[in-house]
């Protein structure tokens, strides 16, 4: 699916940039994103006061568990200042990882951590 959405909204949803956020983990778990080009206000008529971004959203053919991944979102997203240890209560070892803040991890890290994560 392409779109073309507010700039700032667009960077929000790219999980390849730094400082995760709750847009960019569900973003990278159920697509596959990529921000295609800005566009100009100066086109439109009347002209905005934004700046536009076409995207590009591949969605996964794969069945994935909204409901789990939601849940952990909203876990680990609640509290973005604090440590990932005063959030969830994993059984495996993770300790450099959640000794961190989830603003900090790269999408890989944060994806192993959901792949262990029971709700």
């Amino acid at each position: 699916m392409i779109f073309m959405i507010q700039k700032e909204v667009a960077i929000k949803f790219d999980y390849n940039l730094l400082n995760m956020n709750k847009y960019k983990f569900l973003t990278k778990i159920v697509s596959t994103y990529t921000r295609n080009f800005n566009v100009s206000s100066k086109v439109f008529f009347p002209k905005p006061k934004i700046e536009s971004t076409v995207v590009k959203f591949k969605f996964h053919k794969k069945n994935i568990n909204l409901i789990k991944a939601i849940s952990f979102s909203n876990l680990i997203f609640k509290n973005i200042r604090k440590k990932i240890y005063k959030n969830l209560k994993l059984t495996n070892n993770y300790d450099i990882i959640l000794n961190k803040r989830v603003n900090e991890l790269s999408i890989n890290e944060l994806l192993s951590i959901y792949n262990s994560f029971k709700f």
